[in-house]
């Protein structure tokens, strides 16, 4: 069973039909998903947020991701 919250670089470039990071930030901004980027520059996009885009569940307004509470639970 696959328990990765974020989207892979694979699961990414299926998304926005983009494998470089800078291509795939255009993309996420311009269809209006949220994103962190990662130390070098690289989208962070969670899963469960992909899933209720794609499903037509409006994501929470004003939600952010907190990486520090992530970071803190490995």
């Amino acid at each position: 069973m696959n328990d990765r919250i974020f989207l892979n670089q694979e699961e990414l470039a299926e998304l926005t039909g983009y494998s470089l990071a800078a291509w795939q930030r255009k993309w996420l901004d311009a269809h209006g998903y949220r994103y962190e980027k990662s130390a070098i520059g690289r989208p962070v996009v969670l899963k469960a947020y992909v899933t209720a885009k794609l499903s037509g569940s409006e994501p929470v307004a004003g939600a952010k991701m907190n990486l520090d509470a992530l970071r803190k639970r490995a």
